[in-house]
């Protein structure tokens, strides 16, 4: 019957399986997703050749710039924490995303994107 507005998934997160907190993310709004798209984009830029594909050369040098693969992640992590706490509105907050376990935080991460780019 076409499209309706009450079939589309609430975005919710529910951490409580790990000590975090449980609630609904304020429906972003289409600045926000832009942002959120632009700073993902941005994190990988340097690392992708003029074809689209990963550099591996580019790559290696941006591990040796930040001081190790450590550094790396945890540059990256803290970036993705901030662009994600910004498209939820600090619900979750940035606290609270900072301190999910890594695979909880990456299945957060991945149902985000996902239900923001591919809603259904």
């Amino acid at each position: 019957m076409g499209y309706k507005a009450e079939d589309l998934e609430v975005l919710a997160y529910d951490f409580s399986a790990v000590g975090g907190p449980v609630g609904t993310i304020p429906e972003p709004s289409q600045d926000q997703v832009e942002q959120l798209q632009a700073a993902l984009r941005a994190m990988q830029a340097d690392l992708i050749d003029d074809k689209g594909v990963v550099d591996m050369q580019k790559v290696r040098a941006k591990v040796a710039e930040a001081g190790g693969e450590g550094e790396l992640a945890r540059r990256t992590r803290e970036q993705t924490t901030a662009a994600l706490a910004e498209v939820c509105s600090q619900s979750p907050s940035h606290d609270e995303l900072w301190n999910l376990p890594h695979r909880h935080f990456a299945g957060f991460s991945a149902y985000l994107v996902s239900a923001l780019l591919n809603p259904r």
